[in-house]
Formats: structure tokens, sequence, C-alpha cells
């Protein structure tokens, strides 16, 4: 799923996906100030912090705060607290999130 935003003098303004045929893009989203991709699906950060999980057609869900840093795997998002003092994954569904880990100072995942 190529995933992009459409900026204007580094200020992001949509959540776009490209359609597949040459150069036409779709906006599937207001703006967002980070993007987060992976197999556990589309997530992106709002102004105010929000994480927002893309589910199709337009339509977002809040799953929580962003903390201090996100990444996302074949099967999970995971963040990193504010404080860094606690690493947490999300459950899947509504703003519960499972501490998994200890302080760290960033946080990386592959798939």
């Amino acid at each position: 799923m190529p995933v992009t935003t459409d900026t204007t003098l580094a200020t992001t303004v949509a959540v776009l996906i490209w359609t597949g045929r040459g150069d036409a893009w779709d906006r599937i989203g207001p703006a967002a100030v980070s993007i987060h991709v992976g197999g556990a699906g589309l997530f992106a950060v709002d102004a105010a912090d929000r994480i927002r999980r893309y589910d199709g057609t337009d339509s977002w869900t809040d799953i929580g705060r962003r903390g201090a840093a996100l990444t996302v795997d074949n099967s999970h998002l995971y963040r990193l607290a504010a404080d860094r003092r606690s690493l947490s994954v999300w459950n899947g569904s509504g703003d519960s999130w499972t501490q998994i880990g200890g302080p760290a100072s960033a946080i990386a995942s592959t798939g």
C-alpha cells in the first residue's frame, strides 16, 4: 500500500494513497504530522498528537496518544511512552495498549 503526504512548505495537508494508475493519487485522510505503515496497517498522527488507524474509505479511528515514538511491523503497532520509560503494543481495538518493555531511547521494527 504505497502512501505519501501532500505537502506545501513542509506543512502536511492530506494523507494520499497511490491509485496504481500512472501519477494518480486519492486523498484518504486529513493532515498528518507523521505516517506509519506496515503489515499491521496504516497509522497517522494528527496535529493534536493522536494516533489514527486507517479503516478504509476515508475512515479513521482514534487509538491513543503518540508518545515519543511509534513503529509498525507485520502484525503490531508499538509505542514508546512520551517519557521513554515504557514500551507498549496496541491491542488492536480502541485505546487499549499493553506494556511489554521498560525504558528505551528509541524503537524500531522490521516487517
